[in-house]
């Protein structure tokens, strides 16, 4: 049934063509998706979506072409620092806390597949549980479930520039009921930072206010002194840090939003091709002259400097 189902995003196989044109630039990408049934400008159109049986040949090609067989994760791992999931970093980065996006998963995933109904559980902070089931029909694949590892791993690369850790302790490919990942992260140096902060601020309230009774006024205000003006200095310093974590966050929001504009004119120039032909057809007898026209419109809206 999966073998007509249109069931994974055009997204998908751009990872794996940006990860290929990095790391093997010697080989020819349009072999795979020839295999597969693929056009490239399906490839950069992010609504165009695919079945099980393309998925399955491109995959097959990508494996005879570049020699490795864990291309799957590794083409996974290469989703956000690729720039190629598109939209997806764009969810990704709204939610502003890495938390918050592996809690949302199952929402942003659709972006992605169709095939698996993904849910996730904190277990800690830093740390949550994800299971994902195939949906009825699907007939997954184990390369599936290795690329999706990948591309969770990925998603901390936003926030903490590193790789998640994921434990994979049931998997469904090998006779278990869903694959069961436990994902974790480090935290980020400003959570840290704010946390020894706030840990500090506490013991002085705790040392301070017994000392007053103990020690006389004057060096009682003066260690009072010194740690109120230590403890500013630091919290500066962790604002500092926090605020460079936040400019680098929305560098990387506009270079995602960038991305986002350019598809949106890509379909703007879409929608403004079909019409200047259908105008001009409608309007234009002679036949070379309409050509000439579909010529000059194809050249303006699908960035072409020649034709045939």
């Amino acid at each position: 049934m999966s073998d007509k189902k249109l069931l994974y995003n055009s997204r998908i196989i751009k990872v794996y063509l940006t990860y290929v044109k990095k790391h093997y630039s010697y080989t020819d990408i349009d072999q795979p998706l020839e295999y597969a049934g693929i056009n490239r400008y399906e490839v950069d159109d992010s609504t165009c979506w695919f079945t099980q049986l393309q998925v399955d040949r491109f995959y097959e090609a990508m494996v005879a072409l570049t020699g490795n067989p864990d291309i799957a994760r590794d083409a996974g791992r290469f989703t956000i620092p690729s720039g190629a999931a598109g939209v997806l970093q764009q969810y990704t980065l709204g939610l502003l806390s890495l938390g918050t996006v592996y809690m949302l998963l199952g929402k942003v995933y659709t972006a992605m597949s169709r095939g698996a109904d993904v849910k996730t559980k904190r277990i800690k902070s830093n740390k949550v549980e994800v299971i994902s089931t195939p949906k009825p029909g699907v007939n997954e694949k184990p390369y599936q479930c290795e690329n999706r590892m990948g591309t969770f791993e990925s998603l901390a690369k936003l926030f903490t520039n590193k790789f998640a850790e994921i434990e994979h302790p049931e998997c469904f490919h090998k006779g278990g009921k869903c694959c069961r990942y436990i994902i974790s992260w480090d935290k980020t140096p400003s959570s840290l930072l704010k946390r020894v902060r706030n840990f500090a601020i506490l013991i002085g309230i705790i040392g301070f206010v017994p000392s007053s009774f103990i020690l006389s006024a004057k060096p009682w205000l003066y260690f009072f002194t010194s740690y109120l003006f230590i403890i500013l200095i630091f919290s500066l310093y962790v604002e500092n840090v926090a605020k460079r974590e936040l400019c680098k966050t929305v560098e990387t929001q506009g270079d995602a939003a960038l991305v986002l504009i350019k598809e949106m004119n890509t379909r703007n120039n879409n929608a403004l091709l079909i019409q200047e032909i259908g105008q001009a057809t409608s309007s234009i007898l002679n036949l070379e002259k309409l050509l000439k026209t579909v010529m000059r419109i194809t050249e303006k809206r699908l960035d072409f400097d020649r034709g045939l």
